[in-house]
């Protein structure tokens, strides 16, 4: 990582997981800016650790349909909350939206389980 000029990187949880567990030590002068996690669940004990190898470094955690391998969501970890059990799935990107609707399609009340429909893309034209 010290002798690659990108201040970004997209990092499968594991492949972060191997990094830090080959001891690497704090890179303070890394340029190493933003890390962007996605593809698996992220352990509670990761961003910590990756905060700690390059201090930095900004690390986002990003996610959508995994049949799309598309990204919707992004959540800024700037710090792990005690009463988390998991990192917060997030918020939709720019220009995408979540939609939690029953099986009316109908959408669903606050606190309601339902199935989440993910919309936006890159069409200017709606359909009615």
């Amino acid at each position: 990582m010290s002798r690659s000029r990108s201040g970004i990187r997209r990092l499968p949880p594991f492949r972060s997981c191997c990094l830090i567990c080959r001891a690497l030590p704090a890179q303070p002068d890394s340029r190493l800016r933003l890390v962007f996690q996605s593809g698996d669940w992220i352990p509670l004990t990761l961003p910590p650790a990756m905060k700690s190898a390059f201090p930095s470094a900004n690390i986002v955690s990003l996610g959508g349909a995994t049949e799309a391998a598309v990204w919707s969501n992004s959540f800024d970890i700037g710090g792990i909350d005690p009463a988390w059990t998991s990192i917060p799935y997030g918020r939709p990107i720019q220009n995408a939206y979540y939609y939690i609707l029953d099986g009316q399609l109908e959408p669903c009340p606050i606190g309601v389980a339902g199935e989440l429909y993910i919309g936006g893309g890159l069409s200017r034209r709606r359909l009615p």
